[in-house]
């Protein structure tokens, strides 16, 4: 388990190199203190004569810009002043320390971790402990000082692997000078140089620049203000509109608090419950004038004030027969036959017929039952034509109605789906007339008795297929 550990803590070294890039100075040397003290973690008050002091000796090399390895090598004393107590360590450590922004800032926050070796002499047997291995983590801020000279702090916790020997948690303080030029083989960039970069050309550094490569105002730090309304463009909804804050960065003509591109009232100050217009409410049924597509007549909340007469669930501004029910498939105009028909347009109203011949029917009462059963009974995949063997059936039916009458002549008329796109309703209005005549031509039905086209107008309903009688 423990070797298992140390290998999950090596894995960040290659993982991290794959997401970053290199810096200016490759290697620094120095040194640092540190305190720990494992009283807080093992439940006991502390006692300074618990702790341990340790002075480290670093090497530290640059393997990316967010990536460095530290290798303190040192020793660590028991604080207590006994010499029964008293513990004398050697350790070594490999730190991986992953920075957490930009370097080239003054204060540079990272997180450290990595394994420790460690092997201690106890002065009262004089003797050296077994080797064992710990793991450090932590996490520390380096302040640049100079160009390449640092002072850091940090603050972590060591774990122990040893079942007799409890973690500690660590404090401590120190200080590195950096030299060698980068891997990059450009060489250091100095802070002076840090200070003056500009990407964008803005006249500010792109060290304080929060847009570094859009040009902006120093008021943004930075950041661009294209309308110029005192909203940083990255803050503003409208950034080529002027705004204010209120509506972030968005116009109000009205000044009603709701931004013109979401105001139905941008003239008139209002609500934004009401879409930025005012609560009028002309006709008192509770809908705003606003919303109301009836503001004359008073009407129902559900129908966004328009009344239904005649209760059909057609509103009046969508209905064509306000004081008749009917269905919404025929515009909320009854259709007594069921043709399809509304009965305004219906000169037969009580017997079922045909679009052609106005609703009336095309032959005997017994051969149009038929030719509607079928017509009704034929259903289509939306927006296909092909037909399906419940279909073939149907026709068969028609197609023994027209070997009984030889001298019937039919006309197929084909409708498309109420959600065909326009530019398809003609085509698949023929195709379907088409694919009826050609299954009709192939069971023995002589083409010339045939007449097949396609409406111009989509079908509300699910008669997508028509037959006239001659």
């Amino acid at each position: 388990m423990k070797r298992i550990r140390l290998v999950f803590v090596l894995l960040i070294f290659p993982l991290s190199i794959i997401f970053s890039q290199n810096l200016e100075y490759k290697n620094g040397i120095g040194i640092s203190g540190r305190i720990g003290n494992g009283d807080l973690l093992n439940d006991r008050d502390f006692d300074m004569a618990n702790s341990s002091l340790l002075i480290d000796l670093n090497y530290s090399r640059n393997l990316t810009s967010w990536l460095d390895v530290k290798i303190p090598l040192g020793v660590a004393m028991t604080m207590n002043n006994t010499v029964e107590d008293k513990l004398l360590g050697f350790h070594g450590d490999i730190l991986f320390q992953l920075g957490l922004f930009d370097r080239t800032r003054i204060a540079a926050p990272y997180l450290y971790l990595g394994p420790s070796f460690n092997l201690s002499k106890d002065f009262v047997e004089n003797s050296y402990s077994v080797f064992d291995i710990a793991a450090r983590a932590g996490l520390g801020v380096d302040f640049r000082i100079t160009d390449n000279l640092l002072v850091g702090l940090n603050a972590g916790y060591t774990n122990t692997f040893e079942e007799n020997q409890k973690g500690s948690l660590e404090a401590g303080l120190g200080i590195t000078y950096l030299f060698g030029q980068g891997a990059t083989g450009k060489g250091k960039m100095s802070m002076n140089k840090l200070k003056k970069l500009d990407s964008d050309g803005d006249g500010i550094p792109d060290i304080q620049d929060e847009c570094p490569h859009t040009a902006g105002v120093a008021a943004f730090n930075g950041c661009p203000d294209k309308d110029n309304d005192g909203i940083p463009d990255y803050q503003d909804k409208c950034p080529d509109e002027a705004g204010s804050r209120t509506t972030m960065g968005c116009p109000d003509k009205d000044g009603d608090g709701v931004p013109d591109k979401d105001d139905k009232c941008p003239d008139i100050a209002g609500d934004a419950k009401y879409s930025g217009c005012p609560f009028i409410d002309s006709d008192g049924d509770g809908v705003p004038d606003g919303e109301d597509l009836c503001p004359d007549q008073k009407g129902l909340v559900r129908y966004q004030g328009c009344p239904d007469t005649d209760g059909d669930g057609v509103p009046d501004n969508l209905d064509q027969c306000k004081d008749k029910a009917g269905p919404a498939e025929t515009n909320g105009c009854p259709d007594t036959d069921g043709d399809g028909i509304p009965d305004i347009e219906d000169k037969c109203p009580t017997v079922a017929g045909i679009p052609e011949l106005n609703g009336c029917p095309a032959a005997n009462q017994a051969d149009l039952n038929i030719l509607t059963n079928v017509s009704r009974n034929i259903k289509w995949q939306d927006n296909a034509f092909a037909l399906s063997n419940d279909a073939r059936n149907q026709l068969d039916k028609i197609v023994s109605l027209l070997k009984k009458n030889k001298k019937y002549k039919l006309t197929v008329i084909g409708y498309s789906d109420s959600d065909t796109p326009k530019d398809q309703i003609t085509s698949l209005s023929n195709a379907r007339a088409d694919e009826v005549k050609g299954y009709l031509v192939s069971k023995g039905i002589e083409e010339q008795r045939i007449i097949a086209k396609g409406g111009n107008l989509p079908k509300i309903s699910t008669r997508k297929i028509l037959f006239e009688v001659k």
